[in-house]
């Protein structure tokens, strides 16, 4: 049998039965006519640690009548325990006796309301009653009492929410354990906290029930520290409320700081805190199965040891922002929901072995001068996007570790980085992708990198999944294996500026592989840049800007763009043009592989939409016959109106060469245009089935 101890006051708990036998008769002898009446007190409230007398002495037995009297704990918190340690469940006698002069008294530990049942027989007549006692209070805490205190008991059951313990010191387990029930709310006055120190211990019962959650609240009181010994809420878990007010004695404002020890932490939630919510100092150590479920609330969210992190994990932080600061050395890998990681000055630089996958938009904050290694095709997933930044003074550097080749950067929402190299990455597809594409940095949504750096990797170096925009700063690209930037045509001249630079020792590479437009709606002026220093473009499909593309397409001088096999250009009919190219800067259509061929450039002409192209040199194309079209060709020309005589434009000063089909083909009725004429000074070279050919003739 176990005896709860609690501040000096015994528990007890009810369960007797009752037997009475009693008559009265008139002093001469003669029965009274008294009908059998069982009679308890009227319902009545004390306060916790009062005692309790149950006195059913006013019953009746008529005359010389013998009476049993059967006393039941029908309901309440159970069991009861008396202060000689018999313990009484529900529903059980407590008491039974022929005496009605006999009592049963307990003093309460739990708050509740008890209901006793009287059952008076006699012959075979028979009387019953009930009393409801309720009892209230809270128990003031303190050393002295904690001192033969071995576990706290929940005083009003199934309500957390109740207050069942007040501290207004500050508690000290020194070398002692103390268990916490399930449903226990301490409150603590400011300045009131725990010390756990010399190996002492604070721990809850290990399983849920519907008691509810440990309670820890109170209004700016300093929390708990941990300066050696064990801090170990588990399974069930905690809420901690108000706590961090302020600072132990040498040591951060925190809600839990532990120095010295071990701490096993879960399923628990933080609110109304002040300073950080958790503190773990170099020699505190995450056991079990770590801390994980919990629930932050401040933005200076955890400090740790970096050889924790492994243990820290599925936590939520009501903070957006919230961060998660890692101190240490070594090297271990990472699998977790935070939010946020600043990888601080002052420790070494960090290495992720297994890569990692983040739930939640992080921060990935480096201060100046520090790094991320990644094992080998180990990768960083960030499901929600998130933020990588470094210091201007000192960019920060995310590699494979010894040079060798990583996965790279996954981001499923908007990705921001400042400030960093991203090097050796692309080595392999991410497998939540589902296809094989490698790339330094694959993402899904909208991106802005400043001050930038991709280096050597081992596939593109930007992939724009679902045709998101980056907004290029500052950025190169350098020794990229494939393209490095994949981009929709019309993203082009807003993501590339003077300040984007591409270099590669491999110079078959091209720098950027255009797309197409992932909406139909009206586009707006779409302008390719020159990419400078020998760098071109790619089309690797028939990229057709037709529907909703509405005003000019502009190619600046020097443009490059090779074409695969069976790619082309398809030029809608609202879709003006205005080609830009120069005698020393020519604009370059050309196929990838020249003996295989490309589509070639077919121009759909209306009424009032001007074409204006100047030094185009295009080859290689009219290996594709588009619909529409009766020939093929480096360009057809089609008038998609029935009246074509307000059609403007112009091809001068162009080199139409080898082509599989026609050099141009000119599908126009009503309107003639001489692309053969010595003032346009075009030149036809070595086309397969001719130079030009005018289907109005």
């Amino acid at each position: 049998m176990k005896h709860i101890k609690h501040i000096a006051i015994y528990i007890v708990f009810l369960m007797p039965i009752i037997l009475f036998t009693s008559c009265d008769e008139d002093d001469d002898g003669t029965t009274t006519n008294e009908q059998l009446t069982a009679v308890l007190l009227d319902d009545f409230s004390v306060g916790l640690g009062e005692e309790v007398v149950i006195d059913f002495s006013e019953s009746i037995i008529p005359g010389n009548a013998s009476g049993n009297f059967v006393l039941t704990y029908q309901n309440g918190p159970a069991p009861i325990i008396t202060s000689d340690g018999n313990r009484y469940e529900l529903g059980r006698s407590v008491l039974q006796t022929p005496d009605k002069e006999e009592t049963f008294s307990f003093t309460p530990q739990v708050n509740g309301q008890y209901d006793f049942l009287l059952e008076l027989t006699s012959g075979n007549t028979f009387s019953n009653d009930r009393v409801v006692v309720t009892v209230s209070g809270i128990v003031e805490l303190n050393n002295s009492m904690l001192a033969n205190l071995d576990e706290l008991i929940d005083i009003t059951p199934f309500d957390n929410t109740v207050i069942d313990y007040q501290v207004n010191e500050m508690l000290i387990l020194d070398s002692k354990t103390l268990t916490i029930n399930n449903g226990v709310h301490i409150a603590f006055g400011e300045n009131a906290g725990i010390i756990i120190d010399n190996g002492g211990e604070l721990t809850n019962i290990d399983e849920r029930n519907e008691s509810g959650l440990v309670k820890f609240s109170g209004d700016n009181w300093k929390g708990i520290l941990v300066k050696s010994g064990n801090l170990k809420l588990i399974n069930s878990g905690c809420i901690i409320s108000g706590a961090g007010g302020s600072a132990f004695e040498g040591y951060q404002a925190a809600t839990i700081t532990v120095d010295q020890g071990n701490i096993e932490f879960d399923n628990s939630v933080f609110e109304n805190s002040s300073g950080i919510n958790l503190n773990l100092l170099e020699n505190a150590f995450v056991t079990g199965q770590g801390i994980y479920s919990n629930t932050f609330d401040q933005h200076d969210a955890i400090h740790s040891s970096f050889f924790n992190i492994n243990l820290i994990r599925g936590n939520t932080f009501s903070d957006a922002e919230a961060v998660v600061t890692l101190n240490g050395q070594g090297e271990t890998s990472l699998s977790t929901n935070d939010n946020a990681f600043n990888i601080a000055a002052g420790n070494t630089n960090y290495h992720f072995t297994n890569g990692v996958s983040l739930g939640k938009p992080i921060s990935l904050l480096f201060e100046e001068g520090k790094n991320l290694t990644m094992d080998e095709n180990t990768g960083l997933v960030l499901t929600a996007g998130g933020t990588i930044s470094g210091k201007s003074a000192n960019s920060s550097i995310i590699s494979g570790v010894n040079g060798t080749g990583w996965k790279g950067i996954l981001s499923g929402g908007s990705l921001a980085l400042e400030n960093v190299h991203i090097d050796n990455a692309g080595s392999a597809a991410h497998s939540v992708t589902g296809n094989d594409i490698q790339s330094a940095l694959y993402v899904n949504n909208n991106s802005s990198f400043t001050n930038v750096e991709i280096n050597n990797s081992g596939g593109y170096g930007f992939y724009s999944a679902n045709n998101s925009f980056p907004n290029l700063s500052t950025v190169t690209f350098s020794n990229c294996a494939q393209e490095a930037l994949i981009l929709p045509i019309d993203f082009v001249d807003a993501a590339v500026s003077s300040s984007v630079t591409f270099t590669n020792e491999i110079t078959s590479i091209p720098a950027i592989l255009l797309k197409a437009r992932a909406s139909n709606s009206s586009a707006p002026e779409i302008t390719i840049p020159d990419l400078n220093d020998d760098n071109f473009y790619r089309i690797d499909q028939n990229l057709d800007l037709s529907v909703g593309f509405t005003q000019t397409l502009i190619v600046e001088e020097g443009v490059n763009i090779k074409f695969d096999n069976g790619s082309s250009l398809t030029i809608g009919n609202r879709l003006a043009t205005d080609f830009r190219g120069t005698e020393a800067n020519p604009i370059i259509f050309e196929a990838t592989d020249l003996s295989a061929g490309w589509g070639g450039v077919f121009l759909n002409t209306m009424a009032n939409v001007a074409h204006s192209i100047d030094y185009l040199n295009i080859s290689g194309g009219g290996n594709v016959m588009f619909t529409g079209a009766t020939e093929q060709g480096n360009i057809v020309v089609k008038d998609t109106q029935t009246s074509s005589s307000n059609i403007n434009f112009d091809f001068t000063n162009c080199t139409f060469t080898d082509s599989k089909g026609w050099g141009v083909v000119l599908e126009i009725s009503d309107r003639q245009y001489d692309f053969l004429a010595a003032e346009n000074a075009n030149t036809f070279l070595n086309n397969a089935t001719g130079d030009f050919l005018d289907r109005n003739n």
